[in-house]
């Protein structure tokens, strides 16, 4: 389903696309998608791979601290890095398709939708959780477990246990 006819139309909320091109076969696949209201891009078309379509920490995290959610439509999942910043800023976050980097009982009670298989539509799964008012904070979460004072004990015992 479009994106612009199921979320933008009814709740004005557009899709921000943010980061560079390392596919351009990929980016032109999601570039006829683009159409700077309902589906904006921070990559420059005339020169999708330019270094100056990436954004910086601090420009992800204003990003993620004003948007209402994060969506992350990627079927597999090693380990979704930009949800972890998305979760860190206490963005909710939509997900669907498969998330093998975590454990699924603890990445699912923070995170809206579905960490082990791909189901249905990712623009039902948004609309689903703004019809919900679905509001996940896993700033805590996230920090706990993937910040660096929070990794320091973990990571330790997994470099003692091998030396």
């Amino acid at each position: 389903q479009s994106y612009r006819r199921v979320i933008f139309d009814e709740y004005g909320l557009p899709l921000h696309l943010v980061g560079g091109v390392d596919d351009p076969g990929y980016f032109g696949e999601v570039q006829r998608y683009v159409d700077g209201v309902a589906v904006v891009s921070s990559v420059d078309p005339a020169d999708p791979l330019t270094m100056g379509s990436w954004r910086s920490a601090q420009e992800i995290a204003q990003l993620c601290n004003r948007a209402r959610l994060f969506v992350s439509a990627s079927p597999k999942e090693s380990f979704g890095m930009a949800m972890i910043e998305a979760m860190a800023c206490g963005t909710t976050c939509v997900v669907n398709g498969d998330y093998r980097g975590f454990i699924a009982a603890d990445l699912g009670p923070h995170v809206c939708g579905h960490v082990t298989a791909q189901r249905g539509s990712i623009v039902e799964l948004i609309a689903q959780a703004l019809r919900d008012d679905v509001r996940i904070d896993g700033s805590t979460w996230a920090k706990q477990k993937y910040s660096v004072s929070g990794m320091r004990e973990v990571l330790a015992r997994f470099i003692n246990e091998r030396l």
